[in-house]
């Protein structure tokens, strides 16, 4: 459980990291850019030979991560690494790093980062070693499902020790960033906004960046499309260009909105589970209508995998990525609207076996 703790906020300081170039080359090229705790590029900018003193100033109020592209001649090296108030040496002619004071809290960033990458290394292996064919059967792909799912578990665990440990800290605000934008299918600040917004009001009142603020105007957004909201006046504009009020689509007693798209993986490997949940409440009004983000040039693929995923029993529509993203604050697939015929929303992103649950609550078996 995430105990509040009651600070008044501070506005962090601006940290000073000082880069320093040895070389015994006078004359070298260096691009650099700085990436903030949500994954956004900062600064991106290009040095010329004429770095007369051979060094960076990079001042910012939060870690952040340097990615530094430097060349010499016809050879090119590259680094990147973790900076927050901190001397850094890079000897360019025997490609070695010196920190002078390298902060805890960079490295305990550093070490979630490797962490987490060493984890969803292995859990992607999964579905790149699989032929689609394998994976598309329910059996195969359950098991897999369970070992990604072991795989997430430890990541998850990993990111809420952190946050539990570092309350009112950089490293524990990191650590919620990149809780809440996991998982990848389905992240929580799209499914689960209103836990993530608690813990971050209760657990990091201290700290104030601009990563921090970036995350809250994204919880605002997705709380627009959680349950209670009615979406019935939205209109979207399918890859024909025709315009289509939400409400005239909607004709069922329940009605699932299926955003996906040909290139989805996991999008496709949940149609087989909605297919079966069509059958069994089709005839008590269940409708289902599929959003496709494809573009048009790819309609013949996209009418090939309604085909061959057997799903052609519903309507289905493209539409427009942007502004799907725009209006209904859909920017991950798969995702899910369970939407009644006022066009109220239900509920949204369940899947497998809690879109089974959903349904049997909602239909009464």
């Amino acid at each position: 459980m995430f105990l509040p703790t009651m600070i008044m906020a501070k506005f962090q300081r601006l940290k000073n990291t000082v880069i320093v170039f040895k070389s015994e080359e006078q004359n070298f090229h260096i691009e650099f850019k700085t990436i903030d705790m949500s994954g956004i590029i900062k600064h991106k900018n290009v040095y010329a030979s004429a770095l007369n003193k051979k060094k960076l100033l990079i001042r910012e109020k939060e870690p952040v991560k340097i990615a530094l592209k430097i060349i010499k001649g016809v050879k090119k090296h590259e680094y990147a690494f973790w900076i927050y108030n901190d001397y850094v040496e890079i000897n360019l002619d025997l490609k070695a790093i010196y920190f002078k004071s390298y902060d805890s809290i960079t490295a305990k960033i550093a070490l979630l980062e490797q962490l987490t990458h060493k984890f969803n290394d292995i859990s992607d292996s999964l579905i790149r070693k699989i032929p689609y064919t394998i994976f598309a059967s329910p059996n195969f792909s359950n098991r897999v499902h369970l070992i990604q799912d072991s795989i997430s578990n430890i990541v998850d665990k990993t990111y809420e020790d952190y946050i539990r440990q570092n309350p009112n800290s950089l490293e524990g605000l990191y650590a919620l960033i990149k809780l809440a934008s996991r998982p990848i299918e389905r992240s929580r600040i799209s499914y689960d906004a209103y836990t993530v917004d608690s813990i971050l009001k209760f657990n990091f009142v201290k700290i104030v960046t601009s990563s921090k603020r970036r995350l809250q105007r994204e919880l605002m957004k997705s709380k627009k499309n959680m349950p209670g909201k009615n979406i019935s006046k939205i209109t979207l504009t399918d890859a024909l260009g025709s315009k289509k009020r939400m409400h005239k689509v909607f004709k069922g007693k329940i009605i699932v909105l299926d955003f996906w798209a040909t290139w989805c993986g996991y999008c496709r490997q949940e149609h087989p589970n909605l297919l079966k949940i069509f059958n069994k409440y089709k005839s008590d009004s269940l409708q289902i209508v599929g959003l496709s983000v494809d573009q048009l040039r790819f309609l013949p693929i996209w009418k090939e995998a309604i085909l061959k995923d057997k799903t052609g029993e519903w309507q289905h529509y493209l539409v427009d990525l942007e502004e799907i993203k725009k209006k209904l604050n859909v920017d991950v697939l798969p995702s899910n609207f369970i939407i009644n015929s006022k066009g109220v929303i239900i509920d949204k992103n369940l899947f497998g076996k809690k879109l089974e649950a959903k349904m049997i609550e909602l239909f009464g078996y």
